[in-house]
């Protein structure tokens, strides 16, 4: 066990409180933070991107058979994001980075 430990990376996340990670269909990793943001992280090369935005604080994160993401997002309840883009209750709300 301890030389399964040591053979992990720590990939560090620029922000606050990163909740939960998932692996993505694409072999990305994702996860959310404190301040809504959401996360790619390539294991390979350790790139980090914001690839949406939510208001709250995303919780809990399952990729969804259309590519999407199923986010458990607090105070808001569940929440379907594009990558890049994000819809909420089925309502297209446009891409939070521009």
């Amino acid at each position: 066990m301890n030389d399964i430990i040591a053979s992990r990376r720590l990939i560090p996340t620029p922000g606050p409180a990163p909740e939960d990670i998932i692996a993505g269909p694409d072999g990305m990793l994702y996860c959310g933070l404190q301040d809504g943001r959401i996360l790619q992280l390539d294991p390979d090369t350790e790139a980090v991107k914001t690839v949406a935005t939510v208001p709250g604080r995303p919780l809990g994160l399952e990729p969804l058979p259309d590519g999407r993401l199923l986010v458990c997002n607090s105070p808001n309840g569940l929440m379907r994001v594009g990558l890049l883009h994000i819809s909420v209750r089925g309502i297209h709300l446009g891409n939070p980075d521009g």
